[in-house]
């Protein structure tokens, strides 16, 4: 499961090749967007975001999150050694921030999972919402 993504600055490309298989874009499936007061406007992503890690609560003046985050968790099905994962960032010459590419794994599924395809997968790992 390709949990978490953050790009410094702009996700341009993400790639998954597996071992003797077909090239999967998985640009579009991770969904990658800003985190901040109102983004995503979904309260229950928010929600599920905070259980990947992704600071999405305000805390005095701080913005929740400076780089963007993926809004979905990609399910790559079974990896076999020798597939990969390449991305390819741009950065932006006017943000002080310059990390490169943060990066989760894991093997368990939450609502806002899908497969290869784009379907939803069943989730592994439940998050129950919080009344807001």
């Amino acid at each position: 499961m390709l949990l978490k993504v953050a790009p410094d600055d702009e996700l341009i490309e993400a790639g998954y090749y597996p071992l003797g298989g077909t090239p999967v874009d998985l640009l579009s499936l991770l969904k990658v967007g800003s985190v901040t007061q109102t983004e995503p406007s979904d309260k229950f992503l928010r929600q599920v975001m905070g259980t990947r890690g992704i600071e999405t609560d305000r805390h005095g003046d701080l913005i929740p999150q400076l780089l963007p985050h993926n809004y979905q968790a990609v399910d790559l099905g079974t990896v076999k050694a020798g597939s990969m994962l390449i991305f390819r960032i741009k950065d932006n010459v006017n943000l002080a921030v310059n990390r490169g590419l943060n990066w989760g794994i894991t093997a368990d599924s939450d609502q806002y999972t899908v497969d290869l395809a784009g379907n939803p997968v069943t989730a592994t790992f439940v998050v129950t919402p919080r009344p807001s």
